[in-house]
Parts: C-alpha cells; sequence; structure tokens
C-alpha cells in the first residue's frame, strides 16, 4: 500500500468517447489484437458500463461460429474519440480497465486517510482505557495512529485484514460460537475507506461487533451480538421498510443463531444510509432501550422501535418454550428510554458512538462519563479491527503447525 500511496491515478478518457462494437476478422482483427496489447487507454466506469452491456449483448445476437474457421471473426468494442486514430478493446482490455479503476479508487483513498491519520499522528490526546478496544489500556493518539498507518503501509491492495472463518448451517442443538458473524472480513480496502473522514461502512462495524461477540462469550449473563445485515432483516434493507411476515420470520432465522437462555440482545441500525443508531433488548431490566447520537429521525427511530418489541416479544415466545423455569406470563417491555449521551460533535462519526455505547454497555462502562472524541474512536476501531485479524492469524497458523 505505500507504493499504492505514492501512485497518481490513471488518466481516464473523456466522456465524449463513442463506443461502438464491430465484428474484425482477417488482417482488421489480426491488427486490432497486435493493438489491443498495448492499449493503454482507460474508459470512465459510466462508458465501462455501457461497453460491456454492448458488447455481451452483441455476443449473446452473433449467430454460433461454424467449425471452419479460416474466416474467423471477433467482437471487438472500437473507442472513437475525435479525430484520433479508432482503439479497438476485447473482453481482455476491458477487464483490464475495470482492475485499473479499483486500482484508481485506492489510490484516491489514499489522499484522505493519509491526512487523517496523519494529523491524529501528532495528537497528544490519550485515550481511556476503556475505550481502547484491543488492550484495554490507556494510549496516546498519536501512538495508536502510527500503528495503523504502518501496519497498512505494508500490506497488499487486496489483502484481508481481519476475517471470521466461514461456517455451515447450524442446528438449535449446535450454537455456533462464530455467531452470525462466520465467512465475514475486512481487507485494506475497507480500512483506507474507513481511515477518513466519512461514514463508517458496515464491513468494519461488523468486524468490530464480531469480536464484540466474542468477548460476550464470557459476559456473566449471556449476550448475543446482531450482524449490521440481522438487524437489517427485519427492519430496513436499501431503504424499503421490510414487511411485517418478513420481518417475522428473519427474526426467527436471527434468533435460530443463539441459545434460547440469552438474555440480552444488542445491535446496530442505519437509518436512509446515513446515520447510525444502537438499541439493547433485555430481559433481566425487561426494557428497549435506543441509544442515538445525533437525535436523528424520530419517524424512522419509532419504525425500529416497533421492530424491536417484535424482536422482543418472539424472543420471548421462543424462550418460553424451550427453557425450563421461565416466566409464564407476558413480560411488559419498557420502551421508554433513548439515551443520547454523549452527542457526537461531528456530522460523521454516528457509527462509531453506536458501537462505543454497545462496548460500554456490555462492560458496564458509563460512556457518558468519558471524555469522547469521535475520530479517536474511529481510530480505536481500527486498531481494534487490525490487531485482532493479526492475533487470529497467528492463532490459525500455530494449529496449522500443531496439526501437522
Amino acid at each position: 500500500m505505500h507504493e499504492a500511496w505514492m501512485r497518481q491515478p490513471t488518466s481516464l478518457l473523456p466522456p465524449s468517447t463513442t463506443v461502438t462494437v464491430v465484428s474484425l476478422c482477417g488482417a482488421a482483427l489480426s491488427a486490432a489484437a497486435r493493438a489491443s496489447v498495448s492499449v493503454r487507454v482507460v474508459l470512465p466506469r459510466p462508458l465501462l458500463k455501457i461497453a460491456f452491456a454492448q458488447l455481451a449483448a452483441a455476443i449473446r445476437a452473433a449467430p454460433p461460429r461454424l467449425s471452419d474457421t479460416t474466416n474467423a471473426t471477433e467482437l471487438a468494442v472500437r473507442l472513437t474519440l475525435g479525430n484520433y486514430e479508432p482503439v479497438f478493446a476485447f473482453q481482455t482490455t476491458l477487464d483490464q480497465m475495470s482492475s485499473v479503476l479499483a486500482f484508481n479508487d485506492t489510490i484516491e483513498l489514499s489522499p484522505g486517510f493519509l491526512s487523517w491519520v496523519g494529523q491524529l499522528g501528532v495528537c497528544n490526546d490519550v485515550l481511556p482505557p476503556q475505550l481502547n478496544f484491543f488492550s484495554g489500556e490507556a494510549t496516546q493518539i498519536r501512538t495508536m495512529a502510527g500503528a495503523v498507518r504502518d501496519d497498512v503501509a505494508g500490506r497488499l491492495l487486496g489483502d484481508c485484514v481481519w476475517a471470521m472463518p466461514p461456517v455451515g448451517r447450524r442446528s438449535d442443538a449446535t450454537p455456533s460460537t462464530h455467531g452470525a458473524f462466520g465467512g465475514y472480513c475486512v481487507n485494506v480496502h475497507d480500512v483506507c475507506d474507513a481511515g477518513r473522514r466519512a461514514f463508517a461502512t458496515n464491513a468494519l462495524l461488523d468486524g468490530g461487533l464480531a469480536e464484540l461477540h466474542f468477548r460476550c462469550a464470557n459476559a456473566s449473563m449471556p449476550i448475543a451480538v446482531l450482524s449490521c445485515s440481522q438487524s437489517a432483516s427485519f427492519t430496513t434493507i436499501a431503504g424499503d421498510e421490510v414487511s411485517l411476515r418478513r420481518a417475522v420470520l428473519s427474526i426467527m432465522d436471527v434468533l435460530s443463531t443463539w441459545d434460547a437462555s440469552v438474555d440480552r440482545f444488542v445491535m446496530l441500525f442505519n437509518i436512509g444510509n446515513y446515520h447510525w443508531i444502537s438499541a439493547s433488548i433485555s430481559f433481566s431490566s425487561r426494557s428497549v432501550v435506543l441509544y442515538d447520537s445525533g437525535r436523528s429521525n424520530s419517524s424512522a427511530k419509532a419504525f425500529i422501535l416497533s421492530r424491536l418489541l417484535l424482536f422482543a416479544r418472539q424472543a420471548e415466545l421462543r424462550r418460553r418454550a424451550v427453557v425450563l423455569n421461565a416466566v409464564v406470563e407476558d413480560i411488559k417491555w419498557r420502551t421508554d428510554e433513548e439515551i443520547n449521551r454523549p452527542t457526537q460533535q461531528d456530522g460523521y462519526n454516528c457509527g462509531l458512538f453506536a458501537f462505543s455505547f454497545l462496548w460500554c454497555s456490555v462492560h458496564g462502562v458509563d460512556f457518558a462519563s468519558l471524555p469522547v472524541v469521535g475520530d479517536h474512536l474511529r481510530l480505536s476501531l481500527l486498531h481494534f479491527v487490525l490487531q485482532s485479524g493479526r492475533s487470529r492469524q497467528a492463532q490459525l497458523a500455530l494449529r496449522k503447525h500443531a496439526v501437522g
């Protein structure tokens, strides 16, 4: 990644470039094939999408090839710009353009990541031990920022920095130790994407939630941590509200991930693809609690609260049917509590506040009593995921070595 940070993005052809699918044969095909090897032009993403679509449509419409290949023809995309000589691109050329665009994306992310982590690298503030998700020790922000930067600089673009092994479908009798996170991963692109002043994405948050899930395994009262996709499955998907029937089915599927004796469920919710809040359902306190660091849309939260109550009642029914000595009468769930402290002072770290609230509540820490800076929470979560990923890789290597 250090080499990528030193690079400039590859220039793209202008939007005025004309894309046309043509059929080539004979000398024209040979000349175009030889020239395509040295093609150094790249289409912008919208035009590349059009080129792929037109080429695929032409291939489907083309008559089947005859066994006699003496007059073989092949489809290509002709790129024309003004008075310049046209350039011919084949399927492999378009694939290479896709790779260049992906690399461009990473290069363009780099300045934001380097600027953000560089500013934290000269910060003398100390992160409270309760908010150091990895070690639980008070740590200088500049030290943690340097560790994150150095860790990413030594990796390749496609490297996975954190992963949970995939697991098969479990039965109710054999709960998975991975919860809902089997097969999840975080890569270098996710880290660069998260390491800047922007909204947090599911990848980083799910990595943190998965590690929180493992720490909850040692809690005195069983706690279940939902993945972002699980909490979305019974509320909203791609901005659309999930139907009541589908929500019930999704809730039952989510509940099957854990043993029926779980006392508490914690989760994150995304509102409108721009704001994160968190929630907790507790059997011991018979309460449903929402935390919102930014006092977001009240109607959206009212809908989420209604689905949390639905979740609580389904969990209650399951618990009553499975757990011996479970409470027989209906639970009167308390839903009047919404927590807004601490309040975020920026417009983009809501996801980090929401995650940190869950972390503190699970560990019995009063989040509101701590000095909180949104970017410090983001840095701590990045460091947490990177270091946890290295720790898991080391453990896996040891197990493989022991086996053989």
